[in-house]
């Protein structure tokens, strides 16, 4: 072994005692300080006394982990931080918008994900350089890089959608950058660019079912378990995601009232995790009220009392609604109605509808209906939900009740 071998960035150096005792001293970089100045750590190891061959290697090994180790103390540091002069857009992403602003616990494992997912090519085009000297021509750059010569696995060409995704979670990135001051406004790229240059979403054909087409589904419909046909009749008559749906527990219905309240949605987790399934909010944020017709209110009060009989329980409180076949206080899996309703159309020779094309019905026979745009966005949860039920006064409650009455009413 030479005297001083470098490994990666650290170096390894053989060292004699007077007792004639071999050490060898290890030294490496960990980083840079505020200042940009490298960092370096050493120690000293005993020789473990193995043949050369084997020596070297032991040491080598050893030397490799230490200095990983060193690193990852000193990236964890309290002490450390990113100096906002030269933090390139890989440190940044990794070492404070993806602890601080992705995993900070307010995001379901799938949205932690996705952001992943969208922040690793970002990383490998623009990673070294530093946040500061990214500007608005090299996003058009890569924009136009992304539109016509990057390609995925398959040899295709880039989709709009991933495209305006990545974009999307760029602009995110640096106006969480200029938020926390490692940028100015006018270094923001985003802050130049105009919205004829930005890139658009794929316009998608809304599916719905007309009239005609519900009265067949609802007639199909009526020959499913009774747990099934009130699952889909709740998408249906109420506009209530998947997620929303399954999360529902029994303390959620006012039967009285004829409501019911959502406050929880169940995602699949994300790759890795130990967990199925995640239980959050919903995707506003924000706990809703929905009202449900006097029939669907008598329909569940049925299936509570199949329900009971099944299990043999009588406190079904935090029970979920539609559980799954284990265990009653347990959803069931957040793809399983998708793949139930696949089959159910298959099998019926119906129209392939998503849960989400469902949602997408209510909303559509509910504008029909003439029924208020936003009352319609309340009840569904949309994203402004909340600001919209706060700056229109007066009549929403009696509003989303004539919506979910029109619809709930009518075909079947």
């Amino acid at each position: 072994m030479r005297r001083a071998e470098a490994l990666k960035m650290a170096t390894i150096e053989v060292k004699t005692k007077k007792t004639g005792e071999v050490v060898y001293r290890l030294r490496c970089c960990v980083g840079r300080d505020s200042l940009n100045k490298q960092v370096f750590r050493s120690m000293t190891i005993p020789s473990p006394k193995l043949t050369p061959a084997k020596e070297r290697k032991a040491i080598e090994t050893a030397a490799a982990a230490w200095e990983n180790e060193e690193k990852e103390k000193y990236k964890a540091s309290p002490a450390r931080k990113l100096n906002k002069r030269t933090v390139t857009f890989a440190e940044y992403v990794d070492e404070h918008w993806m602890p601080n602003s992705v995993k900070n616990g307010l995001h379901t494992p799938d949205t932690v994900q996705f952001y992943e997912h969208m922040a690793a090519p970002l990383k490998g085009h623009f990673g070294k350089a530093p946040l500061t000297a990214i500007t608005k021509e090299e996003v058009i750059k890569y924009l136009n890089f992304m539109r016509n010569t990057e390609k995925q696995r398959n040899g295709k060409p880039l989709s709009a959608s991933t495209v305006k995704h990545r974009y999307d979670v760029l602009r995110i990135i640096f106006n969480d950058a200029e938020g926390f001051d490692y940028i100015t406004m006018e270094q923001n790229p985003f802050r130049h660019i105009k919205a004829k240059e930005r890139p658009k979403h794929e316009q998608k054909p809304v599916v719905w079912m007309d009239e005609a087409q519900e009265k067949v589904f609802m007639a199909a419909l009526d020959a499913a378990p009774e747990n099934w046909r009130l699952l889909v009749k709740l998408m249906l008559k109420t506009g209530l995601r998947r997620g929303e749906v399954i999360g529902l527990q029994w303390q959620d219905v006012a039967f009285e009232k004829k409501q019911i309240t959502i406050q929880r949605n169940v995602t699949p987790a994300g790759k890795g995790s130990d967990e199925k399934y995640h239980i959050g909010k919903p995707k506003s944020k924000k706990a809703r009220v929905v009202p449900i017709t006097a029939e669907m209110a008598g329909q569940l009060k049925d299936w509570q009392a199949t329900q009971a009989a099944r299990y043999d329980c009588i406190a079904l409180n935090e029970a979920y609604i539609f559980s799954s076949d284990a265990d009653l206080f347990k959803p069931m899996y957040p793809t399983t109605p998708t793949a139930w309703l696949h089959d159910f159309e298959k099998k019926n020779g119906l129209p392939d509808m998503s849960p989400h094309d469902l949602r997408h019905t209510f909303a559509t026979r509910a504008q029909q209906k003439g029924v208020d745009i936003r009352t319609v966005q309340t009840i569904l949860g949309h994203s402004d939900a909340g600001v919209t039920f706060e700056s229109y006064s007066g009549t929403n409650d009696e509003a989303m009740r004539e919506a979910v009455e029109a619809v709930g009413n009518s075909a079947g």
